[in-house]
């Protein structure tokens, strides 16, 4: 499931003992209590719209189906014209307007449902609810950055995982429901996140997938060490293998192993060339020009004239991506070396990962600080956040945008 993690402040108490409550009971048709928030966030002018920097760029719901009225597409509710058409007739709703009164019209829609069931209206409904009073705005908060995107989160838990203390922190968010809410309502995705809070499922691509209490979260937050600057494997084992086939280069016993590169450079060039000609002169490959690149069975036939036929049966080409701006020649951007010793090399990746480091420290600084400055600033953001909970005494949230 493809989307973003971001991390913010939650008035837990607030949510246990007035949000969910007041929902619970509005679907049974009591909906006094629900009445009475409307009218406090009425006239304290609360903002229904995210504080969360990250769900801000997610269009409202209503503006949602209202843009996919002019496609034609279908809805939960059905096509979407007809949808829209209900939801501006009953309850009077614009396209990026959701306000309280648009909420109250909204109310007699509830009552007849249940927690557990699909229901959009209800979803934006619990969102809404959560926005205006269980979220702030903090002054000056900063976005993360793309350290928390799926592609990076590896790197994300690894930097913070080698951490007892950080590991525990987000160890939190996944503790099973504390019994005050885990009796209201289930969940599909409950095995991956057992502290998921969508009652009525998602609502327009935001999901509240976990959350700290207050007590959590300032037991767990006291004295987070700060800008570590562990080993990023993932980051480090591209310039890690290079160290490893450079050292094994020096060390070789293959005779004339160098010599020997450059000849399997000179055979593969000759052979494209060959390959050019044919479709250059006689239209192999449709007269495009096209050198096509060499099959296994030729690179196969070429490593077996220059190592001979045991060795080269055995002999692997590696492109030393990581070295090639660096390359002199190009038998530089290249290692032609037995699979046997390769696989042992990837088989034992951490050690050469720890070898490499304590050899080459310019080149961990130089691979490793962009990206650790990055995961330091989102350290320093999310440390913010723990501070606003804790003086407020609230917890904290994990909410996640899907794309």
């Amino acid at each position: 499931m493809l989307g973003t993690f971001d991390y913010w402040p939650f008035d837990y108490h607030r949510y246990v003992s007035e949000i969910l409550p007041a929902l619970h009971v509005a679907l049974a048709g009591q909906l006094a209590q629900l009445q009475r928030l409307i009218d406090v966030g009425s006239q304290q002018k609360l903002s229904l719209r995210s504080p969360w920097g990250r769900s801000q760029t997610v269009l409202p719901g209503v503006a949602f189906y209202l843009r996919e009225a002019s496609k034609d597409r279908d809805t939960p509710f059905g096509p979407a014209r007809l949808f829209v058409r209900e939801l501006q007739q009953r309850f009077r709703l614009e396209q990026d307007d959701f306000n309280w009164e648009s909420f109250r019209n909204m109310l007699f829609q509830l009552p007849g449902h249940q927690f557990g069931e699909f229901f959009p209206l209800g979803a934006e409904a619990h969102l809404r609810l959560v926005y205006a009073f269980c979220s702030a705005d903090l002054p000056g908060s900063a976005e993360l950055h793309d350290a928390t995107e799926p592609e990076d989160f590896e790197l994300w838990y690894i930097y913070f995982e080698q951490d007892e203390s950080w590991h525990r922190l987000w160890r939190g968010f996944y503790q099973p429901l504390p019994g005050a809410i885990s009796t209201l309502f289930s969940s599909k995705y409950r095995k991956d996140y057992p502290r998921e809070l969508n009652p009525f499922g998602e609502a327009n691509r935001v999901a509240l997938r976990g959350f700290l209490t207050p007590e959590e979260t300032q037991c767990l937050a006291h004295e987070l060490p700060l800008h570590r600057a562990p080993l990023l494997f993932p980051v480090c084992s591209g310039a890690a293998m290079d160290y490893a086939l450079r050292e094994w280069e020096k060390q070789t016993n293959i005779k004339d192993y160098q010599d020997k590169k450059r000849q399997y450079l000179q055979k593969e060039e000759e052979l494209e060339e060959k390959y050019s000609f044919l479709d250059n002169e006689l239209g192999f490959f449709g007269g495009t020009g096209f050198s096509a690149p060499l099959s296994r069975r030729a690179e196969q036939q070429i490593k077996e004239s220059v190592f001979g036929h045991e060795l080269g049966k055995r002999v692997e080409f590696v492109p030393r991506f990581s070295r090639l701006e660096e390359a002199s020649s190009p038998e530089d951007t290249f290692v032609l070396i037995p699979q046997e010793v390769y696989q042992e090399m990837q088989a034992n990746i951490p050690t050469i990962i720890q070898q490499w480091a304590e050899s080459c420290p310019e080149e961990v600084e130089k691979i490793q600080t962009p990206i650790l400055e990055r995961l330091w600033a989102n350290e320093t953001e999310i440390m913010r956040r723990l501070n606003y909970a804790i003086s407020h005494n609230w917890g904290m949230m994990m909410y996640h945008v899907l794309r």
